[in-house]
C-alpha cells in the first residue's frame, strides 16, 4: 500500500538515507536525483515522486 502523506520526519529520514548512500557509495552528484527518486519510490510504495520533496531532499543533502 502506498504511503499517501509524508511527515517532516519522513522527509528527514529520506534525506538521511540519501546522504548515507551518497557517502558510502561515493555517488557522483549528477546521479543524486535518480537515486533520491528511487529512495522516495521505495519508501512511499508509489511510482509518483513529488518534485518539491525531491528538490528539498537534494538541497538538504547538498548543503552538508
Amino acid at each position: 500500500m502506498a504511503k499517501s502523506r509524508l511527515t517532516a520526519l519522513d522527509a528527514d529520514i529520506l534525506a538521511s538515507v540519501l546522504r548515507n548512500e551518497v557517502r558510502e557509495k561515493k555517488t557522483p552528484e549528477a546521479e543524486w536525483p535518480s537515486l533520491a527518486s528511487q529512495i522516495i519510490r521505495d519508501y512511499t510504495g508509489s511510482q509518483a515522486v513529488d518534485t518539491k520533496l525531491l528538490d528539498w531532499i537534494l538541497e538538504k543533502v547538498s548543503r552538508r
